[in-house]
């Protein structure tokens, strides 16, 4: 199946639960992408240590999964710099919608 997760929330325990399901799904055979909507969140979130957002989100990469971030974004520089999280359009969002099978938004 493939499964686009869609974040529209700074709430750090939503975006948590958001990762962890994207990596349970990849887990088992999905393909998946991840886009990051509108006001989602900023390094401060992902280096907070009571959640280990970093981790998931580095497994979820390793595991094959894909991160876009849109441009009003409060950006995570160190993933789109390295190519990980590439800026992207409302185009690249709906044709992620349209290239998949179920869309979850957290």
């Amino acid at each position: 199946m493939k499964l686009a997760v869609i974040i529209g929330t700074d709430k750090i325990r939503r975006i948590r639960s958001a990762i962890s399901f994207a990596n349970i799904a990849i887990e088992d055979g999905n393909e998946v992408k991840v886009f990051f909507l509108g006001e989602c969140f900023d390094t401060r979130i992902i280096d907070a240590e009571e959640v280990k957002l970093k981790d998931r989100m580095e497994k979820f990469l390793k595991a094959g999964g894909q991160f876009y971030t849109c441009g009003t974004c409060i950006v995570i520089e160190k993933y789109v710099d390295n190519g990980a999280c590439p800026l992207s359009t409302m185009e690249d969002l709906y044709e992620i919608v349209k290239w998949a099978d179920k869309t979850v938004h957290f």
